[in-house]
């Protein structure tokens, strides 16, 4: 009965790094901001990417079990949420930039 569910939430990480291509292009006005929002988020997505996997491996010996650490997946991806509010948002970086600091 949950194969059906499990199949279609496996089969959706498959668009999330091509989801967060997009998102980059969007966010970016010009392709040399696009570079330095590339490198930004790819380089701290990259490190979540390799610490998280451990930490939560961590977490199952630590407490014997997967509830706990499937919980803090949950909390994570619940706390995530706001973030993806955010970034697809039709602004791009640049509109940011000059609405804090003036334009140029």
């Amino acid at each position: 009965m949950a194969l059906p569910l499990w199949v279609a939430v496996f089969g959706l990480t498959a668009i999330m790094f091509p989801l967060s291509l997009v998102l980059l292009s969007i966010r970016a006005r010009t392709p040399e901001s696009a570079v330095a929002l590339s490198g930004f988020v790819q380089s701290i997505g990259y490190g979540i990417a390799a610490i998280f996997p451990l930490l939560v491996g961590l977490l199952h010996e630590t407490t014997d079990g997967w509830q706990v650490p499937l919980l803090v997946v949950i909390g994570v991806l619940v706390a995530s949420i706001p973030a993806g509010i955010v970034a697809g948002r039709r602004r791009t970086v640049e509109d940011e930039w000059e609405r804090r600091h003036g334009r140029w």
